[in-house]
């Protein structure tokens, strides 16, 4: 028997965009109510199988009839429509998708009140303009129901795509997704992440006379945690203009490079640098060089720009910054040195809005100080009370110690750490030890203590051994004596165009001043080590060579020719104190082979000089032995010699009578 009911009137075509605008409990009403309308079979008596169907869905058998009977008369599957609880939604049409998506753009378009984009839309609704999920304007000129601002205020863009697109993707990276990456399978010198570091205290330079903010180069190895290689800059006004600032070049990052390839090296496994496009910026030529000379194991990486990818948002691009998460390990060592040089007077503050109101005031009689130093005799300026820290003599060594203290930290949570396996076990041999032995100090113990100590272990395991992490220098040093180097002709080939100057040997050495390397002079050993040679050469006195400082190394002079051809690497001189008695009787008998080498040409051309002295005072000394009776050898060299002498000694004899005679006296000569 035929259903009364036509069953294709319930069904429901997929692109139904009608079906697709109900809200979702509609949407399972209409779903459950065709089902049960399908599988309950319409026979007569009609009343039994409404009862089931009433039963299916949970409503009265009233309900029922009254949807049987529309659909018998023709309506389809929106008579399971409840429109009571459609129009109470239609009515709040603020959770149209594409309204929200109208008004977000509103408020992007008003970045500086949300208020105002909610104005514009009250605009446009009365200027009758097309609003999506308005269409007619349903109830024109009043507001529609939902717009309070309570309501509108509700519909906004998240945080992170304001951000986004009203400053750009580097301010919103935070929010953004993420590539995470983990440093496990790393070694040391895999990878290294150069940036800049502004410091946030403000330091005196007594040489310069001047008051200045530190800035710093820092190079990180990402495998290990540890960083490596850093050299720092005072920022001062230039000498030719003091209206502008000496700040960081692209120059000080190939000295930094230079400095760490030379000095600390590179892993013969690879090594890849990551370079940024700001101030650590590292150009093609140099990347090429290093990969080229090394045969490949030096790699530059560049980490993306975030404005080119701000296209998307906005129809201008931007400005072009460096990704900060593409060197995320050395930023996060950022925040651990700013606390922990928290402490140091004249600080910065985090930014400019919370900078501490009287740095100005501190930094202008800072100034005024220096300039009364300048005029005081040097026992009164070593007296007066500076509220900065000097540069060379306090700021560089507390950065120093500080640093050692960051690579040397066990308390840390560097990633991948306990996966990489880089623990160690320690022991002591009392409950209150402060010291613990590591796995070497365990062994060297004697054999009776080591069973002791292990017994002690076994019993109270908590109490006499831990396991802890290592430092990222425990991890990082054991590797130095595999690294490879780069020569020091390649550091010329770097840095020899704008760092070069034309020095002369002045006795045995070159003597030059660089401020930004040390306030006092510097002496380097006119003694260079070229090439391939294995003994070093002394320079010849009064001779000039193009040379060069790295000063992230200041340890060796770089020595060139004319031609720019790198000749060697003379040594930097160091004071000895007279209270190492050691250390100075290494530098006298240095000085003295020194001595030896620089004397050696003249010693050569005198060679037989000597011969005849020697054998003069040997035999002066033999003839003065009266007691001792000539050799034959003796008394034949005596014949020579009398022989060889008998016409001067008759020539001495026999006056000429042309001879001028001798004068005896004023009166003969009158």
């Amino acid at each position: 028997m035929p259903s009364p009911i036509n069953m294709k009137a319930l069904v429901i075509l997929p692109n139904d965009k009608f079906y697709a605008s109900l809200p979702q409990a509609q949407r399972d009403r209409i779903r459950d109510g065709v089902e049960a309308f399908c599988r309950v079979p319409l026979v007569r008596p009609i009343r039994h199988a409404l009862q089931q169907i009433s039963c299916i869905l949970g409503v009265s058998p009233a309900t029922v009839r009254r949807v049987y009977d529309e659909l018998r008369d023709g309506a389809d599957w929106r008579v399971f429509i409840d429109y009571r609880a459609v129009e109470a939604v239609r009515a709040a049409r603020t959770k149209n998708p594409e309204f929200q998506q109208f008004l977000k753009k509103l408020y992007d378009e008003h970045k500086r009140s949300g208020y105002s984009a909610i104005e514009d839309l009250q605009e446009r609704w009365r200027r009758r303009e097309a609003i999506p999920g308005y269409d007619g304007h349903p109830g024109w000129p009043n507001l529609p129901r939902g717009w309070s601002e309570r309501n509108l205020y509700r519909v906004q863009p998240t945080k992170t795509e304001r951000i986004a697109f009203h400053i750009g993707l580097s301010a919103a990276a935070p929010g953004l997704p993420q590539t995470f990456s983990t440093r496990v399978g790393l070694w040391p010198m895999s990878h290294v992440q150069i940036d800049d570091l502004w410091h946030d205290n403000f330091v005196r330079v007594g040489v310069k006379g001047a008051v200045g903010r530190v800035m710093e180069l820092d190079a990180l190895c990402v495998g290990t945690g540890n960083k490596f290689a850093w050299g720092t800059k005072p920022r001062l006004p230039k000498a030719l203009n003091p209206a502008q600032m000496e700040g960081l070049k692209e120059r000080n990052v190939r000295l930094l490079l230079a400095g760490m390839l030379f000095h600390t090296g590179y892993s013969a496994r690879g090594t890849w640098i990551m370079s940024e496009h700001g101030t650590a910026f590292i150009r093609e030529r140099i990347a090429r060089i290093l990969y080229d000379r090394t045969g490949g194991l030096i790699n530059i990486r560049y980490s993306g720009i975030s404005g080119e990818e701000q296209a998307v948002l906005a129809s201008w691009r931007g400005e072009g910054k460096g990704n900060p998460r593409a060197k995320a390990h050395l930023e996060s060592l950022r925040n651990l040195i700013h606390n922990r040089l928290d402490h140091l007077p004249a600080q910065t503050g985090p930014d400019r809005q919370r900078r501490p109101e009287t740095l100005a005031k501190m930094l202008d009689y800072e100034q005024d100080l220096l300039e009364l130093a300048a005029r005081l005799p040097e026992s009164r300026r070593a007296l007066l009370i500076h509220p900065t820290l000097e540069y060379h003599a306090h700021f560089l060594p507390l950065l120093g110690d500080l640093y050692r203290a960051i690579n040397g930290r066990t308390n840390h949570r560097l990633e991948g750490w306990s996966k990489c396996e880089y623990l160690t076990n320690e022991y002591r041999t009392a409950p209150q030890a402060l010291d613990w032995l590591g796995e070497r100090e365990l062994l060297a113990l004697p054999e009776e203590s080591r069973r002791l100590l292990h017994s002690l272990v076994r019993a109270q395991p908590q109490t006499y051994s831990r396991t802890r992490q290592l430092s990222p220098a425990e991890v990082y040093d054991p590797a130095r004596p595999t690294f490879l180097h780069i020569g020091p002709d390649v550091v010329c080939d770097l840095l020899l165009d704008d760092l070069a100057r034309e020095e002369k040997v002045k006795g045995s050495y070159f003597r030059f001043r660089d401020i930004e390397i040390d306030p006092e002079e510097m002496i380097f050993e006119a003694r260079i080590l070229a090439p391939g040679a294995t003994r070093e050469v002394e320079l010849p006195e009064g001779e000039k060579y193009l040379v060069f400082v790295n000063p992230f190394a200041p340890e060796y002079l770089f020595v060139c020719g004319a031609r720019k051809q790198f000749l060697g690497l003379a040594r930097r001189v160091h004071g000895v104190s007279p209270l190492d008695e050691a250390a100075t009787i290494r530098a006298w008998g240095h000085a003295a082979a020194r001595t030896a080498d620089r004397l050696a040409p003249a010693r050569l051309r005198h060679a037989g000089d000597s011969s005849a002295h020697a054998e003069m005072v040997a035999t002066n000394e033999a003839l003065a032995d009266t007691a001792r009776d000539f050799t034959p050898d003796e008394k034949a060299a005596s014949r020579a010699r009398r022989a060889n002498t008998a016409g001067l000694d008759d020539f001495a004899g026999e006056p000429s009578d042309t001879e001028p005679r001798p004068i005896a006296s004023m009166d003969d000569f009158a």
